[in-house]
């Protein structure tokens, strides 16, 4: 259908892209790493139309030092961008609105330029960023997992260290039906093993993730109990038909929110009660083999 080439500032050097993402609105978004008129990588990422026309591109210069490579991404119902980038063996996130414009960055305490591997990022229901990093205190390379919540404020950092006198390499990450996040990598003993580690769910006061599902999530509305506007949010891992409804507490449906064919990613629906009275309703969201219902609380 199309095919893009992207030549950065010099076309004698290198330009390499790592990560890709799309939004709900089928815009596509590239970042890696582009060299300057000096030689030094910037982070460089590109966001292109469904028919792959250039919208906006982002160059982080190399000074200040943000980051200077971009590895992955990934988007949220209104087109933030979010990147997991490396600057001198640090993991960076990266927060770019929806023309392009960083909101907010953060970059681990710790990290290693001689390690090879490379932050992934996932964002959870309610947009918790979760990523991966390096840890450097024990003198060796160490798993480290970190949770921003969406404004970039640190909800948590937690580190293995699988005991061998060497490195341990963390490759990706997972969060399980339970909040649980699951780190997956290589345990670097005379020869490298699989190495997978995994961490309670980490209560921090902040609303917690409710994953019912590897496929799909449906987030407790907030606020609740509200009045009169409530956001029901859910996510697909996958692409999947949706009916999401609202009931009273006889069981009679008051009003369809979604019915229809969905790409995977992550919804917000803003939900009126202005013509409601006060009282407890359900919302309902059934998708491809799965049925999820939870509780809401309207109150004038």
């Amino acid at each position: 259908m199309w095919s893009r080439r992207y030549t950065g500032l010099v076309p004698s050097f290198d330009d390499l892209s790592y990560g890709i993402a799309t939004d709900l609105e089928g815009n596509y978004y590239v970042t890696g790493s582009s060299k300057d008129v000096s030689g030094n990588s910037n982070c460089l990422t590109i966001k292109y139309d469904s028919a792959g026309n250039t919208i906006w591109i982002n160059r982080i210069p190399a000074n200040p030092q943000i980051a200077n490579v971009g590895f992955n991404l990934a988007t949220d119902s209104s087109q933030n961008v979010f990147i997991a980038a490396r600057s001198n063996g640090k993991t960076t996130i990266i927060k770019l609105n929806s023309t392009g414009n960083i909101i907010w960055y953060k970059t681990s305490p710790e990290g290693s330029v001689i390690t090879s591997n490379y932050p992934v990022i996932i964002l959870d229901s309610i947009f918790n960023v979760h990523t991966t990093a390096i840890g450097t205190s024990t003198g060796e390379a160490d798993y480290v997992a970190i949770k921003y919540d969406s404004s970039g404020n640190q909800i948590y950092l937690v580190t293995y260290d699988s005991g061998d006198i060497t490195y341990d390499y963390v490759y990706n990450l997972a969060l399980d039906k339970d909040g649980s996040i699951v780190l997956t990598g290589e345990f670097a003993g005379t020869t490298g093993n699989y190495g997978t580690v995994k961490f309670s769910p980490i209560k921090t006061g902040i609303l917690e993730n409710n994953i019912q599902s590897l496929g799909y999530y449906l987030s407790q509305n907030y606020p609740n109990p509200f009045n009169p506007r409530t956001v029901i949010s859910y996510q697909l891992l996958i692409p999947a038909y949706v009916s999401l409804k609202v009931y009273d507490v006889l069981g009679n449906e008051i009003t369809t929110l979604v019915e229809g064919k969905k790409i995977a990613g992550t919804y917000e629906i803003d939900f009126d009660g202005s013509n409601m009275s006060s009282g407890i309703y359900f919302y309902k969201l059934i998708t491809d083999g799965f049925v999820v219902t939870k509780r809401m609380v309207l109150l004038k």
